[in-house]
């Protein structure tokens, strides 16, 4: 997933698992196949300090400048939520 590749940058999956505490295979089916946990994006957020819509955002090219209107970025977040809860 592009998204989750932005926030490990640099950082081998490796490095980049260890930094999280978890399998380097955890890092690299989740890039790859898709298949992040739902303990993986927690990880990411609180190792990185970071939102987790926001490297998303950057993925699709939205900026600082084209950042959408707060009700939007809210309707966003809820649609997510409710897709994740679907899937559960």
């Amino acid at each position: 997933m592009l998204c989750l590749k932005l926030v490990r940058g640099t950082a081998s999956q490796k490095a980049f698992a260890a930094e999280l505490d978890m399998h380097e295979n955890s890092v690299s089916n989740a890039e790859r196949r898709d298949s992040a946990t739902q303990e993986y994006p927690l990880k990411l957020a609180s190792a990185r300090g970071i939102n987790l819509h926001w490297p998303c955002l950057r993925a699709i090219g939205v900026t600082e400048d084209t950042l959408p209107a707060t009700e939007a970025l809210d309707k966003l977040l809820q649609l997510t939520i409710e897709v994740m809860r679907r899937t559960d």
